[in-house]
């Protein structure tokens, strides 16, 4: 079975180009809570808080983390437009956070 790892580092790796996919192991490891900042735990919950209120239901349940100093959208969703709006919806929360939109489109 793979681990929440691997898809991570899998789906930010096709994301990035070679030269920066090499440190991605530390990248998608989860980050120790009491490690992020205030700030950062704050902004994570207000856009789950923002994606969680949207009328398109898949837009609820995508996954927000936080690695690296960025916030990672993932999951999947059925078509490209929702993969746009819950890119637009957190950054309407945050636009000064480095956001990558990992959602893939499509069924499973």
């Amino acid at each position: 079975m793979t681990s929440q790892n691997e898809i991570c580092l899998a789906r930010v790796r096709r994301k990035l180009p070679t030269r920066l996919s090499a440190p991605l192991a530390k990248t998608c490891r989860k980050e120790d809570p009491r490690m992020i900042s205030s700030n950062v735990k704050n902004v994570r919950s207000r856009i789950r808080t923002a994606l969680g209120a949207s009328p398109l239901f898949p837009l609820r349940q995508l996954q927000v983390e936080y690695f690296d100093d960025r916030i990672v959208l993932a999951g999947r969703v059925d078509n490209f437009y929702q993969k746009q709006m819950a890119q637009e919806v957190a950054r309407s929360v945050s636009p000064e956070i480095e956001l990558i939109n990992s959602v893939e489109v499509g069924l499973s």
